[in-house]
């Protein structure tokens, strides 16, 4: 029996995994085709898994510009969902950008 191909539709541009997959490439690579840089950041501090928060992070320890969305997503960084290393990071830049804003 030959298995049905089925497709998942999402319901926005944020919640397909393609709009996260630019962060597995260094920042200083990024060029803006179907996003820009801080939709890709918001979408992988917001994914459910670690290693896109993880990766976006490493985005902006690369330099990705942070606004005000930015920071306030990464302080919402989920406390028990994440390890402590990623929380720290993550509040680390939260607070460099709030004291330079």
């Amino acid at each position: 029996a030959q298995r049905k191909r089925t497709s998942r539709r999402y319901d926005s541009p944020m919640d397909s995994p393609d709009i996260v997959l630019p962060l597995e490439r260094p920042f200083a690579e990024f060029s803006a085709g179907h996003s820009d840089a801080k939709a890709v950041l918001l979408a992988g501090l917001r994914w459910p898994t670690e290693y896109w928060a993880e990766l976006a992070l490493r985005w902006v320890e690369q330099g990705a510009p942070v606004d005000a969305d930015v920071a306030a997503a990464l302080q919402a960084i989920p406390s028990k969902q994440y390890s402590q290393r990623v929380r720290q990071r993550a509040q680390a830049a939260a607070k460099l950008w709030n004291s330079q804003a």
